[in-house]
């Protein structure tokens, strides 16, 4: 019975990073608008290793639509806002 749970999840996760690497937020995990960053932190989590922002910037910008606003999250100027496209 472990075996199967175990296929079971190595399953999801397989499907789970395949999404992501086809969408930027398949599932909803991020509550809208989100930031660049909190997408990119959100896909560093799903795949496991650590993304170059600029890439991933670049790679997300086409599949997500910029809304009105900004978000102050640290120092520096205010990040853009995001919604799925």
């Amino acid at each position: 019975m472990v075996r199967a749970h175990d296929d079971i999840l190595k399953f999801a996760v397989v499907q789970l990073r395949e999404d992501h690497a086809k969408w930027p937020d398949p599932h909803g995990l991020l509550a809208e608008p989100f930031t660049m960053t909190e997408l990119r932190r959100l896909h560093e989590v799903v795949v496991g290793v650590e993304l170059q922002p600029d890439t991933f910037r670049r790679a997300m910008l086409g599949r997500l639509v910029v809304t009105e606003g900004k978000r102050a999250e640290g120092p520096g100027k205010p990040a853009g806002l995001y919604r799925r496209g």
